[in-house]
């Protein structure tokens, strides 16, 4: 009876540690300005490329170009990929690579960035009414985001077996090791799987080398995003106010020799094609108008830090000429899930106006995926 009870207790430890050590926690991951924001020019930068978005992100933007009151301005995105099939989220389906009919051998699936769709809301105060009454009014904003084509290394597969590989010839042993001891002496079971998992460096390292690889920038993405929006004219009539669709071609440049890349040179291009019931042609009448918006964004991630300039051209089609916006942006990251973002430069419309945004995105989810067995 004895053995039969260590045998079972064996096994249920087995269990538990490996259901521990077989999974990595995510903590790189984007915590993105919604859509819902990008549409009404209201978030600290216009042109980005989001990858691997948290489970649920918060956003808060101030404007002091403006006498505004205190955070007016909120956004919430969230993807739901992160609440679907939790137990069948491994590192290869997370980043998109796919079993060869040899069964051996992964592919990148380039399609893969669509399970990241998001769904954006937002609620602001600005004044998107360009009338001679300088009142904003209250603005309520959908939006959605989806990644069309992702592209990463040609290694990219290989390394990561590799890696997946390495980590479970380190694992196995540890676990054999373990389960020994404790059939020889069943009464410390607890503390031989707490020095255990206390004692593995190796595994800890070769993990977190893994989730490095996991949270790589891909070489390029192909996003695509849209969103709409309902202005509150007055106390109780909400009218339609903007509506777009957009799509951004970026490339992520590793800047580092080493497989874990963390610092990268961004090179995004977007095009955007706007609707908007409240736009004042040269002539000086408000109307509803076609907006088409064009421009570019290059910046450096180094670590933690981050710097960048946009540019986009705005061509209104009852206006004859050209709107510019032009903005510096600076983003650092506090830690995991807390994003200090702000944004100076010039807005749209004539004049020159001049923006000053900060923002705060916060991200909120236990992000986890399986390590599976070595193929």
């Amino acid at each position: 009876m004895k053995y039969i009870l260590s045998f079972l207790l064996i096994f249920l430890l087995h269990i538990k540690l490996f259901a521990q050590e077989n999974t990595t926690k995510l903590t790189e991951l984007s915590v993105p300005n919604a859509p819902s924001f990008l549409l009404l020019d209201a978030a600290p930068t216009t042109i980005e490329s989001p990858v691997n978005p948290k489970e649920l992100a918060v956003g808060v933007v101030q404007n002091f170009s403006i006498d505004n009151k205190w955070l007016q301005n909120y956004s919430m995105e969230f993807t739901p990929y992160w609440w679907c099939k939790p137990a069948g989220r491994s590192a290869y389906s997370f980043m998109g690579l796919k079993k060869e009919t040899d069964k051996v051998t992964y592919k990148q699936n380039y399609f893969s960035g669509l399970q990241f769709t998001s769904i954006s809301v937002a609620f602001l105060i600005k004044d998107m009414i360009p009338d001679s009454i300088n009142s904003q009014q209250k603005i309520f904003s959908v939006g959605g985001r989806t990644t069309l084509l992702r592209v990463r290394s040609s290694s990219y597969e290989k390394d990561l077996n590799e890696k997946l590989n390495h980590w479970h010839s380190v694992v196995q042993p540890e676990l054999d090791g373990m389960n020994n001891a404790i059939i020889a002496n069943p009464d410390k079971a607890d503390s031989i799987m707490a020095a255990t998992l206390k004692l593995g460096s190796e595994r800890s390292q070769i993990t977190d080398e893994i989730k490095e690889l996991i949270e790589q920038k891909p070489v390029f993405n192909w996003d695509i995003a849209g969103a709409f929006s309902q202005y509150g004219v007055g106390d109780s009539v909400w009218k339609f106010g903007r509506s777009g669709i957009w799509t951004t071609l970026s490339s992520f440049i590793p800047l580092d020799k080493s497989k874990h890349h963390q610092n990268y040179l961004d090179l995004l291009v977007s095009a955007r094609f706007l609707n908007d019931n409240y736009v004042k042609s040269d002539n000086g009448n408000v109307g509803s108008s076609n907006t088409f918006d064009i421009g570019g964004k290059a910046g450096v991630e180094i670590f933690k830090f981050s710097i960048a300039v946009e540019t986009m051209l705005r061509k209104v089609s009852e206006n004859k000429d050209w709107q510019q916006r032009t903005t510096g942006v600076l983003n650092y990251r506090v830690k995991d899930d807390l994003f200090l973002v702000g944004t100076y430069g010039t807005d749209f419309g004539p004049g020159k106006k001049i923006i000053a945004l900060f923002g705060v995105n916060l991200g909120f989810g236990n992000e986890k995926v399986n390590l599976p067995d070595p193929q």
